[in-house]
């Protein structure tokens, strides 16, 4: 397999100067940092990882659409690349994708044929299948969780060009290791403002918790659901007034959600955006804590991954390789 690095100055996230920290915040300091043998690259979105802490990252190889997805190891930063060859590049488009908790990749795609599929990848980064998901025409995918078991689940919405009574409807499924509907959870989502949805960030996000189970993350709460498709709970919380719910991730006893604040629209600049997090008890529901980066982190302001044990871990690059640095909870 092909294994490459892109050698491209990473687009970094800053806060937004002056702007007030919420009642009771705290302040994420920077702790240790793990500097990688890996030159700068871009990404899009969210980075995930993996059981052992491994990260994942949709890489900018030129476009959003083209299936990339880097692995960075935790402790080494040995790289591995999950991708199409090129034939294959040019008819598949990128949707999304999850990371099992085994580290096992698989990448939500659009072919040529409009038909949304599920491609799984081997460790060592090649395509070991292509299945079609049992999915109706006109929709566009947003959470994508897969499970090590092979099972998968999608929430998506109703494009414009659907029929009337389904336009910005919601559309929640839990799909087989063949693409299979096993189970319509469409009662779990939230409709779809399509007028409005393309002009700021997506919410919600999902993983797959210490016990097996799913976290699917909406605007005020996080529903989850077991392997079988059955709604296991329902942990509610507070969303910050202007922020959007984009990710969480499940760690020992403690679940961490990112809140995102876009700041105002500049001409002929990108718009700022800044993260906030809220850490919950696992067991409770209750707040754990809510955080904010310190100066000190500069311009890795957005946490790429997190743990109870070490904490937050933000991405940055100095002297032309990338570091990872670690901020604990206080």
């Amino acid at each position: 397999m092909r294994v490459f690095l892109l050698m491209v100055a990473l687009a970094f996230i800053t806060r937004a100067e002056g702007q007030e920290l919420p009642s009771g915040a705290r302040m994420l300091e920077a702790g240790s940092t793990h500097s990688l043998d890996v030159p700068p690259f871009s990404f899009f979105g969210s980075a995930q990882s993996d059981n052992e802490g491994n990260l994942y990252f949709h890489v900018d190889a030129g476009s959003f659409r083209k299936p990339v997805v880097l692995k960075l190891e935790h402790s080494s930063g040995d790289p591995t690349l999950y991708t199409l060859e090129d034939e294959g590049l040019k008819k598949t488009t990128f949707l999304n994708f999850s990371v099992a908790p085994s580290g096992q990749v698989s990448i939500l795609s659009q072919q040529t044929d409009k038909r949304i599929y599920l491609l799984r990848f081997t460790s060592k980064g090649d395509l070991a299948e292509k299945v079609a998901l049992d999915l109706p025409e006109y929709m566009s995918a947003q959470t994508f969780v897969a499970f090590d078991t092979g099972t998968v689940l999608v929430s998506a919405y109703y494009l414009a060009d659907a029929p009337d009574h389904l336009r910005g409807k919601g559309l929640m499924a839990l799909f087989d290791v063949s693409g299979k509907m096993l189970k319509n959870l469409s009662a779990n989502t939230e409709e779809v403002d399509l007028a409005n949805v393309s002009r700021h960030l997506t919410e919600g996000g999902g993983t797959v918790g210490p016990d097996g189970n799913m976290y699917i993350l909406q605007a005020n709460q996080i529903v989850v659901i077991s392997g079988l498709g059955k709604i296991m709970r329902r942990i509610r919380f507070h969303k910050p007034e202007g922020t959007i719910a984009s990710k969480l991730a499940v760690s020992q006893n403690l679940v961490s959600i990112w809140f995102l604040r876009e700041g105002p629209k500049q001409k002929m600049q990108k718009q700022d955006v800044t993260a906030e997090y809220l850490v919950l008890d696992l067991l409770t529901g209750k707040p754990f804590g809510y955080y904010v980066p310190g100066k000190e982190l500069g311009q890795a302001a957005i946490a790429v991954a997190f743990s109870g044990r070490e904490g937050f871990t933000f991405f940055d690059t100095q002297d032309g390789h990338v570091e990872l640095i670690s901020s604990p909870l206080r």
